[in-house]
């Protein structure tokens, strides 16, 4: 893990501040840094953008009868997350602060790993050019071989070197090879 020499200090990190939202959890940085009693705070709780026309968020937000920004800092605070949204106006920051009357049901919590498969479908859907249908196996690999490319690329970019190898190492072989192959060809 990347902290592991900082926790060789004399000094350790108190708190590690990462991207993080629902749909990029960043698990295992996550459960490493509560592992070792280092606070995670969330950079952009809120996300970038994409995740403000995401469709499950939209429907929390309308559930509880709140923003979408106020769904993900609470998010981030019952998954144990610091979450620090940016915003210059005095009135989201009122809204970002009103995040304490309500509690986000278990079962909507699990919405993450929805909007993760939302995000690769998504993506792999952009890749079938024309909308033309996936014709065989070997397509449809050589598809997900790119999707999981352009999503690996994206981490990239972030600087998020762990979430990407996580993401390599959670892919089934056959994926691994359609995407050494669509990177490679």
């Amino acid at each position: 893990h990347h902290l592991e020499a900082l926790m060789r200090e004399e000094i350790q990190p108190m708190v590690n501040q990462i991207e993080y939202h629902p749909g990029f959890l960043q698990e295992e940085t996550v459960r490493y840094c509560q592992e070792h009693g280092i606070l995670v705070e969330a950079w952009s709780p809120l996300g970038r953008g994409r995740i403000f026309e995401n469709e499950l968020l939209l429907e929390l937000a309308q559930k509880y009868g709140k923003s979408l920004p106020q769904i993900c800092i609470r998010f981030a605070i019952q998954m144990g997350i610091i979450p620090l949204p940016k915003t210059m106006s005095s009135d989201r920051m009122e809204e970002n602060f009103d995040v304490f009357d309500f509690e986000i049901s278990k079962e909507d919590m699990e919405i993450s790993s929805d909007i993760v498969r939302e995000s690769i479908n998504e993506v792999r859907n952009s890749v079938v050019i024309n909308s033309q249908e996936v014709k065989n196996p070997v397509e449809e690999a050589v598809v997900a071989g790119v999707a999981a490319g352009i999503l690996l690329q994206e981490l990239n970019e972030a600087g998020d070197y762990e979430s990407q190898l996580a993401y390599y190492n959670s892919l089934s072989e056959e994926e691994q090879e359609a995407l050494s192959y669509a990177v490679y060809s």
